[in-house]
This record gives structure tokens, sequence and C-alpha cells, in this order.
């Protein structure tokens, strides 16, 4: 092979083509490359050649492989996507890059790779028709593959998936969690004994209620044939004890006053049952906050102090209660009794006892405005006419003043009520203000007529009448061994089985039965008082009342001892046993009984 000074010549290849330059004639020197074949002058060479400008020289390169593509549909099981899985067809052709003159050209061609999609848009479109593609087909994507064909897998079409459905639910509404956070009141300020731990409903009250289930609509598959949709999933309501399903299957019912119960059972089945008692194992106190519940209540150790248990059913307390409150629409048993209120039968123990001065007040003022309708007529006859409030105002004054001492009793037993949240009839406490407020300025500037004062009272003996209906409940008693200090009434009995009563008040719509002292204070009954020993060595004013002389009951009693039946008292003046009351010839109640020396025994 001649050296590059001997050739002279040069060539070089540009755009594809071989160009050779011979100054002077000189030759350059092509070497053909692997695959390459050169003819010179028609003469194919396989082996280096020396060629000047006028030689006819044809390049040629290998011819163009291809490696076939592959497409395949693939179809999910539920319908809903098809994809392609394409590997693309490969086509390897071959160029000659453009090279700088040289005496020596080697003749390399470079391959050039091209990925081409496997099948025509007729046979692609035919392929879908045999899978079964029919709808939803993504026409953007077929043409991003045409335009730029890569291996992989393409979602090729989707469908329309059905809508859920809504399921079947289960609203509970008897609030069975436990709260137990401070009630902060309006003002701003915290009641730490309002915990609400412990939620309580009444009969008659729905648990829980089932939401039926709602249908979702159908979708569409790729094969373009409907999908339905699942159907709702179904919710189970049971009913456990102390409550019942509704006939419509729909609801449950609480059918006993307590404690609601709900537990979830599995995915599906919802458990409500109602609870009749609420066992506290310790103290109300701080820790467990007041107690409203709508069921009996069990307390196995005390009430504290300024603590409250308010029961639709009956109240058990093991221990002793000291400056607290239970109102129960049940029993009360209790076993000490220190600076408390305990009413038995509810609110209709309260009623009971503001009814009478209700009623007295109510027929009073009937009286006192017939009797002013006359003094103003008596007045007219005789030319000298009289404003009704200024009749009014002579009378209540002269005659009637009962009615402001009726009426401040009134609102002295309903204001603690207020304060001890106890259940009043609706429009009570409003129509008390406006007959305060119309009989102030019937005093201050006595009117024409007294209309508003009229309407004011009517207001009242309406709230009287509600108070009245609900006085009538059920009998309810109070069972405590010793009371001190204390307020207790109930619509039933009242009975004091240990030590006894002191400087306490007892009201029964039944009896009142104390087993030891009764000292100072007061005893009321509707039926019968037995008392053991009443009164004191030191002459303490103990006031028993009944409503017949035949219904007191006194064993023993001391001096100081008042003795009370309707209006008539009287006054034990000497220690006494075995002691009846009865009636003298003139009508006054006379106390019978025989002597006693309380020195000469311990009681």
């Amino acid at each position: 092979m001649a050296g590059e000074r001997e050739l002279g010549g040069q060539a070089y290849i540009k755009e594809g083509r071989l160009y050779v330059r011979s100054p002077g004639g000189a030759p350059a020197l092509i070497i053909p490359g692997e695959k390459v074949k050169v003819k010179v002058n028609g003469e194919e060479k396989s082996e280096p050649v020396l060629v000047k400008e006028e030689d006819r020289v044809e390049i040629i390169l290998p011819p163009p492989e291809e490696e076939p593509g592959k497409v395949e549909v693939l179809v999910s099981r539920d319908k809903l996507q098809a994809l392609l899985e394409v590997k693309p067809t490969r086509r390897i052709s071959y160029f000659l890059p453009d090279t700088p003159p040289q005496a020596a050209l080697v003749i390399k061609p470079e391959p050039k790779v091209e990925e081409l999609f496997p099948l025509d848009r007729k046979a692609l479109a035919q392929l879908l028709e045999e899978k079964g593609v029919k709808k939803g087909i993504k026409e953007e994507v077929i043409e991003e593959l045409y335009q730029n064909p890569r291996p992989g897998r393409f979602v090729i079409a989707v469908g329309q998936p059905p809508s859920p459905p809504q399921d079947e639910e289960v609203e509970v509404r008897c609030c069975p969690q436990e709260v137990g956070r401070p009630v902060i009141r309006e003002n701003g300020t915290v009641d730490y004994r309002e915990l609400q731990r412990f939620p309580s409903v009444t009969a008659g009250s729905i648990l829980g209620v089932k939401k039926p289930g709602i249908p979702g609509e159908p979708g569409w598959g790729v094969d373009g044939q409907p999908i339905p949709p699942r159907p709702p999933r179904e919710v189970v309501l049971e009913a456990g004890p102390g409550a019942i399903l509704a006939p419509d299957g729909l609801s449950v019912i609480a059918v006993n006053d307590g404690r609601p119960v709900y537990r979830r059972r599995g995915p599906s089945h919802h458990y409500f049952a109602v609870e009749p008692l609420l066992k506290i194992q310790g103290d109300v106190n701080l820790e467990t906050g007041n107690i409203r519940f709508a069921g009996s209540v069990r307390v196995m150790g005390n009430v504290a102090e300024g603590m409250e248990i308010r029961a639709g059913g009956s109240v058990w307390v093991e221990g002793e209660i000291a400056n607290a409150l239970i109102e129960a629409k049940g029993d009360v048993t209790v076993g000490n009794v220190i600076a408390s209120t305990i009413r038995a039968g509810g609110p209709m123990a309260f009623y009971a006892k503001l009814n009478p001065p209700l009623l007295e007040f109510l027929s009073i003022f009937q009286e006192a405005l017939q009797v002013t309708e006359d003094l103003q007529k008596h007045a007219a006859s005789r030319n000298r006419p009289l404003k009704a409030g200024t009749a009014f105002l002579l009378l209540l004054e002269r005659k009637y003043s009962r009615l402001l001492l009726l009426l401040k009793e009134i609102v002295q037993q309903v204001e603690p009520a207020v304060r001890q949240k106890t259940e009043l009839p609706p429009g009570l406490i409003a129509a008390l203000q406006e007959v305060q407020q119309a009989l102030a300025a019937t005093r201050f500037s006595p009117p024409e007529d007294l209309g508003e004062l009229r309407q004011a009272v009517k207001k009242l003996a309406s709230a009287q009448q509600e108070l009245e209906m609900q006085a009538t409940g059920g009998k309810a008693r109070i069972v405590t061994r010793y009371a001190l200090n204390s307020l207790l009434e109930a619509t039933g009995d009242i009975l004091v089985i240990g030590q006894g009563a002191y400087n306490s008040t007892l009201r029964a719509g039944g009896k009142v039965e104390i087993n030891g002292i009764l000292r100072g204070g007061r005893a009321e009954a509707q039926e019968e008082i037995v008392v053991n020993v009443a009164g004191s060595d030191l002459g303490v004013k103990t006031v028993i009342s009944a409503p017949t002389p035949q219904k007191i009951k006194l064993k023993k009693a001391y001096p100081g001892v008042v003795i009370q039946v309707g209006k008539q008292m009287v006054e034990i003046t000497s220690p006494l046993r075995e002691i009846k009351v009865e009636p003298s010839s003139s009508g006054r109640l006379e106390v019978i009984g025989l002597s006693w020396s309380p020195e000469k025994e311990t009681v």
C-alpha cells in the first residue's frame, strides 16, 4: 500500500456520496468497511483500492434489517379496561456519515434504528373487534402510539364503572358515650358538678334508626355491555332488654327508662338495650358529677356536699347524704340525711305542696274581683264613680290582705325550686312575675280597670291547672335512718326507721312514721302520723300536722309539741304518753294522755 505522501489525492463523503480530488492526477485510497461493497468502474473491490477523480465509484451499503414487533390486546376481568401490550417493529438501516477529505478513506456505514407500530390502523381496528373492545376506545392514545411507537402496556379503552350504592346505615340517637366534661354556663363559668357522664333515656325514646340504602347507577364495560352496581350492604337492628324493634323494622325504641346500651356486633349487626338501673360503686362526688338519670340509681357510697341526684325511677343510697339534693319519681331509700333535700315522687311532691296556696290565692282573687265590681256599682248609684283600681286597692288593704301573704308564700316556695332546677309547669314563673308586676302597678297608680291584672292571674290559673294535673301521680315513699336539718317530701309515706328526725321538715302524701325521735321542725301527713317520741325536754317547738285528730298517734311527747289539724292548733304543756287527740264538746282540739316522767328513763 502506498504511503499518503505518494497518494497526493483525497476522498471524502458528503450527503451519502463519495467525492475524490486528484490534483495532478494523484490518486486517493478508499478502504471498504465491514458489510460494504465497493465497485470501481463496474468492478467490485473488497480490498483497499486507489481511485482518481475520473473513476466511477459505486458504494453498496448493507440492506435494511427488521425485527418483527407484536401487539396484544388485554381486557381486564371487570371489563372496565383494555390494554395494548406493544412490542414495536425494529428496523435497522445504514447510511454513510459525512467525512472530511483524507488521503485514505475508510468507508464505514453507521446503523439507523427505527421503531414502527407493528400494525396498520385497519389491522389494529380488526384486532380490537376480535377481542370485543367496542366502547370507550381512546383514539388519542392510538394516535400517539403511531406517532411515537414504544414498548409497554397502554390503556386503550376505558369503561364506565357503576356508581357505588349508598349502603344501609344506623344512626345512633341514644348518646351511649360517657362524656365526663364540665358544662360551660351561658355566662362563661364552668359547672364542675355537671359532667354528663351517665346518659339516660325515657320510655318511648328512639335509640337507633336504620337508614335504607340507595342503589347505585349501572355502568358499562369496554365490550359495550352494561355492568350492574353491587346491591347496598344491609344492616340488622337488634333489640335487647328494655327495647323493642319498631313494626317497620327501621328503628329501636326504649320501653323502659334507663341507661342506653349500644354495641356493634360484627360489620352489620347493631345491638340496642336499656339498663333500668345505674349503679355507682363508690360516692357521688365531683368525680362522678351530678346524676341525672331516667331510670333508677343505686349508690354504694355517700352523696357528697353540693351534689345532686335526679332520677326517673327510685334511688338507693347505702351511705349518707350531706348538704345534697335527691329528687326521684320513685322511692328514695337512704342511710342518714344531713342538711339535705329529698323528694320522692319527683316534682309531684313539690306540686302537692304548692297547689293549696295557689288555689287559695286564685279563689280569694276571684272573690275580690266580684266585690270590687259590687263596690263600683254601689258608688255609681250614689253618683260617686270609683275606678276599679282604687276599689280593688281599698279591698286589698282592708279585707283581702291575705292575697299578698299568699303570693309571698308561693314565691318563697318557687324560688328554691328554681335554684334546685325542679321541673315546673310551663309558664308558672312568667305568670307569677306578671301578677307581681300588675299588683305593684295597681298599688302605685290605681288604673281605670283591672284588665292587666286579670290577664296575669288568668295565666297563673292556667299554670295551676297544669300543676294540679301533674300532682296526681303515683305514691312514692322515703325511707331513712336519720334526718338532721333537712327537708323530706314524698307523695307517699315517709319512714324514719332509725334514731329519728331533728330540726327537719317532713311532708308526706301518705303517712309519716318515726320509730325514734321527732325533735324540732315539722311533720305533715295526708294520712296519719305515727311518732315514738316527739319534742325534747328543752321544749323545742315541734309541729305535727294531720287532716284529722284520729290520724295522729304519739307514744310519748314533751312539752312544746304543737298538734295541728286544719287551722286548729293545740300545744302539749306537760310530758304525756299514749296520747290521743280528740275534739272537745265545743269542737276545739284536746290532747289526752297519761303522765310521763322523762327523767326516770332513757330514750
